[in-house]
């Protein structure tokens, strides 16, 4: 374990249990933030479950680079079975786990002023008494998505303690961090939470993404769409518009071939006429997706609005990233895309489950080059204030309010 003392004051102790295994956006969001925080100059060190070298080789393989040098990695997991059991933590785990958190953040503390920054709920909500603010980044009103996502009633005894430990999260922090501002505003309304928040969207890295307009090479009728395929992410609409313009085809960059969604996916493609003008590359590393890019015509965002995490609580990175390669954005009108995109702006947006309204978009990208370049623009334009030195750049600035005791939203 890296000796606390060596953190210099201030500093940012992120916490996290996310496993770097390849397709994990969780786990790649969380390598980004740590990287942005380091080109942004803060002071940061990841405790983790998981081996350092681990996370390191996790980071290089997604997207061909090295995690900063200046992240100092804490692996609290000497034991074999430790990294497995934080994916889930029963109780009777937790209760060690915890015990062994609060002793290396109180050696932290006492080495100067820190913030603890988390993405865990359960962190959030039992490790307060640290000697430092905690902030909680939050990415989904957890209970309301369990609920829909398991088809629960709000009384059903897993929402119930769901909804207690998110209560208990909010009461204890210093500082609220989302990732969209209707997250926050459904966080606020669910628990009546009236503490400091800040709005922090995802974002993207430049050197990855950043396509110059004489390098791409856009192929006709190509579309792309990039993310798992889970089915808030609304691919089986994009299917039916499809089938309404002959003239398309998409690259579909997500999944894992066998799987049940995959096979889902193949089997509504084959019903629906498509299956041919579809290419399923399954999930690639964030280095293989740039000549995609370079070929697509525009990028597909086509989000399920009935799920709360895709109409009001995502902050997709393939928004950002489809961004930053000056890619015209297709998307539903929903508040989370909404929060970065203007309909014809950077991008066209249709409205939620409109399946003729999203081929009539894509159609009109393949009709009117001049849309297509004037959208194009404004996309690389405005994904200048994405990037992840940005992001980490506003994390500090919220580390540095908990710290002071001040707010802000």
């Amino acid at each position: 374990m890296i000796p606390p003392q060596t953190l210099p004051s201030p500093g940012i102790i992120y916490v996290a249990r996310e496993e770097p295994v390849h397709g994990r956006a969780p786990a790649l969001q969380v390598t980004h933030t740590l990287d942005g925080l380091a080109q942004a100059g803060a002071s940061v060190q990841f405790v983790t479950p998981w081996p350092a070298d681990r996370i390191r080789r996790f980071h290089r393989q997604a997207t061909g680079r090295d995690l900063s040098d200046a992240i100092e990695i804490a692996s609290i997991g000497s034991g074999p079975d430790l990294p497995f059991l934080w994916r889930w933590w029963p109780s009777p785990v937790w209760s060690g786990i915890r015990r062994r958190l609060q002793r290396h953040l109180a050696r932290c503390a006492r080495g100067g002023r820190c913030v603890l920054y988390t993405r865990n709920r359960r962190v959030a909500a039992d490790l307060a008494d640290v000697g430092m603010p905690v902030v909680f980044e939050c990415h989904e009103l957890r209970a309301l998505t369990l609920a829909q996502r398991d088809r629960l009633p709000a009384d059903h005894p897993r929402i119930r303690a769901v909804r207690r430990e998110e209560m208990r999260a909010l009461r204890n922090i210093r500082m609220l961090v989302t990732i969209t501002r209707p997250l926050a505003d459904d966080l606020v309304a669910a628990y009546a939470y009236h503490g400091p928040v800040r709005v922090i969207p995802d974002g993207v890295d430049p050197a990855l993404f950043a396509i110059a307009p004489e390098q791409r090479c856009p192929q006709p009728g190509r579309f792309l769409y990039v993310g798992s395929l889970l089915a808030w992410k609304g691919l089986a609409l994009a299917l039916g518009a499809l089938r309404s313009v002959p003239a398309a085809t998409l690259d579909i960059c997500g999944g894992t071939p066998g799987s049940r969604d995959w096979a889902l996916l193949e089997d509504a493609a084959r019903r629906l006429g498509v299956r041919q003008r579809i290419r399923m590359h399954g999930t690639l590393p964030q280095a293989e997706l740039r000549p995609l890019m370079a070929q697509a015509v525009a990028g597909i965002l086509p989000l399920d609005g009935r799920y709360a995490i895709a109409a009001r609580h995502t902050s997709p990175l393939k928004l950002f990233e489809y961004l930053c390669a000056g890619l015209p954005v297709i998307a539903t009108d929903v508040p989370s895309v909404r929060d970065i995109v203007a309909d014809e702006r950077e991008a066209l947006l249709f409205a939620d489950g409109d399946e003729k309204a999203l081929a009539g978009a894509m159609q009109r990208i393949l009709n009117d080059a001049g849309l297509a370049a004037r959208l194009s623009a404004a996309a690389t334009a405005t994904s200048q204030d994405y990037t992840w030195r940005r992001r980490g750049q506003r994390i500090i600035e919220a580390c540095t309010a908990a710290v002071e005791g001040s707010a802000g939203r």
